[in-house]
């Protein structure tokens, strides 16, 4: 299990355009959330209600609004 300490040098979720954004969260090699267009790693969640079990889309600091506004369309 990672943690917050482990480092992972892996690939990043191979990117897609901003056009088709993944209805679904991307993971990373690591277990982390990856940019829905990049494939970075992503600290913007958007729509995320983890207790109800709904992942949410998430973005990196460069796509936020790319995909915040994807949301709301």
């Amino acid at each position: 299990m990672t943690d917050l300490f482990d480092r992972k040098d892996a690939a990043p979720a191979p990117p897609s355009s901003p056009q088709n954004l993944k209805q679904d969260s991307n993971k990373r090699g690591d277990g982390q959330n990856a940019c829905m267009v990049c494939g970075a790693l992503a600290y913007f969640g958007f729509g995320v209600k983890l207790l109800a079990g709904r992942p949410g889309r998430w973005s990196c600091g460069a796509h936020r609004d790319a995909v915040k506004n994807a949301i709301r369309r």
